[in-house]
């Protein structure tokens, strides 16, 4: 996640059944062309944005198959526990969010 950071315009794209990831320099992604790991931005309803990882499924449309904030220090997955408390966000305020990614979908039915 680091490194998407860094370089938001790099992905990564799942390869492999043992975590194996590619490492991709592309100007968009391509429609049904796998699960990738793509830098971006949470945009919360209240207008606050969180620095974010989305792993995202292009067979699907774009769908979010997880999401990672980042909260000026660590990295946490939407489902932990205490990554609301970290964000400084009360979970009535977290959704319906809406995301941006650095990397565009070729195929976004999400947006």
């Amino acid at each position: 996640m680091n490194l998407l950071a860094s370089s938001p315009t790099f992905v990564l794209r799942e390869s492999g059944d043992q975590g194996e990831m590619d490492v991709l320099n592309p100007n968009q992604i391509a429609d049904d062309s796998g699960i990738y790991w793509i830098h971006g931005l949470t945009l919360l309803p209240s207008g606050k944005r969180i620095l974010s990882v989305f792993r995202v499924d292009t067979g699907a449309g774009g769908a979010l198959c997880g999401v990672f904030w980042h909260d000026g220090a660590n990295w946490f997955s939407h489902d932990e526990e205490d990554a609301l408390a970290a964000l400084k966000v009360a979970g009535e305020q977290i959704t319906p969010f809406d995301w941006k990614l650095s990397v565009p979908l070729e195929r976004d039915t999400f947006h």
